[in-house]
């Protein structure tokens, strides 16, 4: 290598530096001996005392105040005279990270001291210097043993949230964030605080600890938990308020709760406990009010949760006695009839009422008051028919009403007949057939015109309510009134404008005569009207579709020694034979029997007498009968020519083998509002007739209200044979019949 090739750039520089330090000396100028001034502070950190130790962490910011006439060239930061930063430019800032520094040592554990010197150098080269003693501390605090763990449920206002902080020096107070916003602030040394929770919504929510040392070393602490302040949900599908009670009823709670598990579930009527469990499931109590006093009450219902979260559920209801139900199906009555129904005691005090509509009605009948278990009762069925032209009022009573026997009533449809009448051809009949040719059925009616036996007329009875039936022809009889002569016709159905009644077409074939024999016959002054009835098939004896196939109206004297004659046509399928003896003057009694199946050949008029007494409107009867089960009495009065007075009738049915008494019930104030009243009550009661009846194949008066009343059906479908004996008023005018043939005695 040559030595002047590397001698040379050396040689240029010291020339290089002395021509300029030459350049910018001022000859004048005297030497600068004074060094500079210096201060400085940590950023975050007040000033502190000379004395006093700084607590650092992980990197700190250092401010310079240095100053010197001559300028400053540079300004130095050492750690135990290890250089860690420098600034050459005002205003002078160093920036030092400390991270790596031991915070303490490990012989003592205790903080170690570092002395953070800043060493500031002027343009003459004069040095200046201050230190701090200062503590690094690079560790963060630990928060652990909180509490409170993830998704924990908590509710209420009392609710100690603890936790503990490792630290190796001071903290700052320490923050509590509920869902980022500070809920309270704790002394460096106190690790717990409430969280009431009634301040928050139920559900989710976020507690955050904040703990910062003197350092400014930050611990975060993050947990979810559940807000629940809310009872159980509870839902009972079968409980509302005011809702009448009267029975048996099972309280079955639904209880749900969103957050917390159940604690306990309790049931209370008026305070007193009905059922009180822990963690309940599917929990049910059967509530039989008759244990309980009628009147007004209230259920509670309490729902707890594990937190106490407690639920209140109050349902005011009223208890009653359950007596009995009646159903009635929709468009049951007459539109223009009022109807209302009601239940009394036997002596006669309202229990309940019902006013009935045209629509579908489940009628309860329920009473405030105390009975005995079997005490019995009336029930009354009440029509009103307001109508200018044709006003009335009908009572239709079934009393000795045994609700334990008898809970339920179901009024079965009953024919309701509309009648519809047309004018045929008739041929070869003389105005001396017109009493002789009748057709009868509770489906047809049928007569020659009066004033032209060349027509008959015809009436079609049309039943809305009745089971389809159609019937498949009509039975028309001939009967002569002088010679008795019989004959018949049958007319295939149905009847149209092409349909003749001819004379010629009537038979006496198959057609035989014969006898019922009649034993214990008054002596004289008596009338029996015998009728006999035909059925063609099961559908005409179940709807008590007959045909009538012989009437016999005879007078005590015109009965033959071998009985009652009649006409007896064999095509009929079954038979009823009713039989109605009336006495004359001065008796008043009569006797009727209603048979069914073949024609009977002969009956015993029954020895047995009735009468009665009326005082107060109660009646009493007066008997001699063996095996009568049902009475009835039967009430009312015509208009006798007063035309503002409004008729009334009262059918009563009533237990004969056990009750002699019948009392008129209390009347509702809504049928004290009826036309009739004033007179019902001002003018004494008329009684018209007094029955009593047996019924083969019924055993009592119960047997017959379950056979009968319950489901509102036909004795005939229950007895095939029924024998009464009635005692009727001889000032009664007409004979008794239920105009609206709606519900069977």
């Amino acid at each position: 290598m040559n030595p002047f090739r590397s001698l040379f750039p050396a040689i240029f520089s010291i020339l290089i530096l002395f021509s300029c330090s030459s350049d910018s000396e001022d000859p004048n100028l005297e030497p600068d001996t004074l060094s500079p001034t210096v201060d400085f502070t940590i950023a975050g950190i007040p000033n502190p005392d000379d004395s006093q130790t700084v607590v650092v962490s992980s990197q700190i910011q250092v401010n310079i105040n240095a100053a010197d006439e001559r300028g400053i060239a540079k300004v130095e930061a050492f750690i135990n005279n290890e250089k860690v930063g420098e600034d050459t430019t005002a205003p002078y800032q160093i920036t030092i990270d400390i991270s790596n520094f031991a915070s303490k040592t490990n012989e003592t554990l205790k903080f170690k001291d570092y002395v953070l010197k800043i060493l500031v150098t002027d343009t003459s080269g004069n040095e200046s210097s201050k230190e701090q003693v200062i503590h690094i501390d690079n560790e963060i605090p630990v928060i652990s043993n909180v509490s409170i763990s993830e998704n924990d449920i908590i509710g209420g206002d009392i609710n100690e949230i603890t936790f503990e902080i490792e630290e190796n020096e001071s903290l700052n107070p320490i923050e509590i964030y509920i869902n980022n916003l500070l809920y309270q602030e704790l002394e460096a040394d106190s690790f717990n605080f409430n969280l009431q929770t009634s301040e928050l919504a139920d559900g989710s929510n976020i507690l955050k600890i904040v703990a910062r040392d003197l350092a400014d070393n930050i611990a975060l602490y993050e947990v979810a938990f559940i807000s629940d302040n809310t009872g159980p949900e509870i839902a009972i599908e079968n409980l509302s308020d005011d809702q009448i009670i009267d029975g048996t009823i099972t309280i079955a709670p639904n209880l749900t709760d969103e957050y917390s598990e159940l604690f306990s579930l309790s049931i209370e009527i008026d305070d007193q406990a009905l059922l009180a469990v822990e963690n309940p499931e599917n929990e049910a109590y059967v509530f039989n009010s008759s244990q309980f006093l009628t009147g007004p009450g209230t259920f509670k219902i309490i729902a707890k949760d594990v937190l106490l979260n407690t639920t209140e559920v109050e349902i005011p209801i009223t208890i009653l006695r359950r007596l009995l139900e009646v159903n009635v199906p929709a468009n049951y009555f007459y539109s223009e009839l009022e109807v209302l129904f009601f239940l009394s005691k036997l002596d006669g005090t309202l229990l309940d009422e019902a006013m009935v509509s045209q629509d579908e009605q489940q009628i309860v009948f329920r009473t405030a008051l105390d009975l005995e278990p079997e005490e019995k009762m009336m029930l009354t069925f009440a029509l009103n028919s307001p109508s200018p032209s044709n006003d009335f009022v009908r009572f239709y009573s079934i009393s000795d009403i045994n609700i334990n026997i008898l809970p339920i009533i179901n009024l079965d449809y009953k024919p309701i007949l509309d009648h519809s009448y047309q004018y045929y051809e008739a041929s070869g009949f003389t105005t001396d057939d017109r009493h002789a040719v009748r057709a009868a059925s509770t489906k047809y009616q049928g007569n020659l015109v009066w004033d032209d036996p060349n027509k008959f007329q015809f009436y079609n009875m049309d039943c809305s309510t009745c089971p389809p039936y159609e019937m498949e022809k009509y039975y028309f009889m001939l009967r002569e009134s002088d010679t008795q002569s019989y004959q018949y016709a049958w007319i295939p159905a149905p009847i149209d404008a092409n349909t003749i009644l001819e004379k010629q077409n009537f038979t006496t074939e198959g057609i035989e005569q014969r006898f019922i024999q009649a034993y214990n016959l008054p002596s004289s002054n008596y009338q029996i009207n015998l009728q006999i009835l035909g059925y063609l098939n099961d559908e005409e004896f179940t709807g008590d579709y007959y045909h009538l196939m012989d009437e016999n109206l005879i007078s005590y004297w015109e009965v033959e020694p071998n009985g009652i004659g009649y006409n007896y046509n064999g095509e009929f399928e079954s038979y009823s034979t009713k039989i109605k003896l009336r006495n004359y003057q001065p008796s008043t009694q009569g006797y009727q029997l209603t048979s069914f199946g073949s024609v009977i050949e002969s009956f015993t008029v029954p020895d047995w007498t009735v009468d009665w007494v009326e005082i107060d409107r109660a009646i009493t009867i007066n008997k001699s009968s063996t095996g009568d089960i049902l009475g009835k009495v039967e009430l009312g009065i015509d208009n006798h020519g007063d035309e503002n007075f409004v008729p009334y009738d009262w059918n009563i049915i009533f237990n004969s083998a056990e009750t002699s008494s019948v009392k008129l019930p209390e009347l509702p104030e809504t049928i004290k509002s009826w036309d009739f009243y004033s007179d019902f009550v001002e003018k004494p009661l008329f009684i018209q007739q007094v029955d009593i009846k047996k019924y083969e194949g019924i055993s009592d008066y119960d047997d017959y209200l379950q056979k009968v009343i319950k489901d509102n059906k036909s004795p005939h479908l229950a007895s095939p044979r029924i024998e009464s004996v009635y005692n009727r008023n001889p000032l009664a005018i007409s004979e008794s019949f239920d105009y609206y043939y709606w519900l069977f005695d």
